[in-house]
């Protein structure tokens, strides 16, 4: 196991870097980036940060529906983002698994 995630890792300076921990660094920056953007945007910060998301399942179109209108439009928003998160995420990925591949078959 270990030999397996040698070869998912780079060195840098003598440190052993996973490329589990540089993708998981991506993810997180890309995550930030959408609250950085509604604060640019100034879009009704002060609403969102007192919303109660996590009370409501966001999948579940009914409970959904019960909601204010201020709370769904924000989860429409949430489910959007989401979905071009994931796209974003799986290109991202695709890119650097083409690197990695270059890289090691150039230098074979």
């Amino acid at each position: 196991m270990k030999k397996i995630l040698m070869n998912f890792s780079f060195k840098d300076k003598g440190k052993v870097i996973l490329s589990t921990e540089i993708n998981w660094d991506v993810i997180d920056e890309m995550r930030k980036e959408r609250k950085i953007i509604m604060v640019l945007r100034d879009l009704n910060i002060d609403e969102y940060i007192f919303l109660d998301l996590p009370e409501v399942d966001i999948y579940d179109t009914n409970a959904v529906k019960e909601t204010p209108i201020p709370l769904q439009l924000c989860i429409q928003e949430k489910l959007e983002w989401r979905e071009r998160f994931a796209q974003k995420i799986s290109i991202t990925r695709l890119d650097y698994m083409l690197k990695v591949l270059r890289i090691f078959w150039d230098g074979k």
